[in-house]
């Protein structure tokens, strides 16, 4: 074989290897898709949808609904965890979140307003008001749309649980590791629901449509899937 032509087969060989490399550089770079919420093997009572003892100011649907897995039992490691509700069209002009302890004593109670409109509404509990989740309790909520002030019987109201946790060791050193997207997706495998949400709110603040996948695949597979195109409200 001639000089030429091994100097020829030697830089197309490289040429071959640099291509290789960047096609796999690239791939790396690729955020993941596979948020797939995997449930404790542990559910308790509550209420996801919506419902009313009578009258209603909702008037189409889908109507009130937590975004929170079928078990009604979310997990998160925050002190100050989000959740996260859809609220549909509807004549309410108040919203109001309220939080229990494991006796069912009140320990916190929030009115939001709202104007009406459809949409995601995101509901961070808030240090500066004293509120923190115990590790190791579980904690009761309900979510109401308030259709008549002065009379409370005919609210639409969603209702379920929240346990904070701690992570364990192999856990919090993979968590520490991973980039923003890749925590979400640690969360969801680990079942912990609050806090694979919270991150891919916080990831939608930035670029929606960069974890528009993302996004689409942790609600479905808690069945949520209709609610990953809504907006979401102040």
């Amino acid at each position: 074989m001639s000089i030429f032509r091994i100097t020829k087969l030697s830089a197309l060989l490289s040429k071959t290897v640099l291509v290789a490399l960047v096609v796999n550089l690239s791939l790396a770079t690729l955020p993941a898709i596979s948020q797939t919420y995997v449930p404790p093997d542990r559910g308790l009572p509550g209420r996801r949808e919506g419902g009313g003892t009578r009258g209603g100011c909702v008037k189409e649907q889908p109507t009130l609904t937590a975004i929170v897995p079928q078990t009604n039992l979310g997990l998160t490691t925050q002190a100050q965890p989000t959740l996260l509700w859809y609220i549909p069209t509807s004549t309410a002009k108040i919203a109001e979140f309220e939080l229990r302890d494991a006796q069912e004593s009140v320990i916190y109670t929030h009115q939001i307003p709202i104007t009406g409109e459809a949409g995601l509404l995101k509901v961070q509990l808030s240090s500066a008001e004293q509120i923190s989740l115990e590790p190791g309790q579980r904690y009761h909520w309900y979510f109401s749309l308030v259709c008549d002030p002065q009379d409370r019987s005919g609210d639409i109201f969603t209702e379920g649980w929240i346990e904070r946790i701690q992570p364990n060791p192999e856990l919090e050193n993979q968590l520490t590791q991973a980039s923003e997207i890749d925590r979400a997706t640690l969360y969801a495998e680990a079942g912990i629901w609050h806090d694979a949400l919270a991150t891919l709110v916080n990831l939608q603040q930035v670029d929606r449509s960069a974890v528009a996948a993302n996004w689409a695949n942790l609600l479905t597979s808690v069945d949520l899937a209709s609610f990953a195109d809504k907006p979401y409200l102040p």
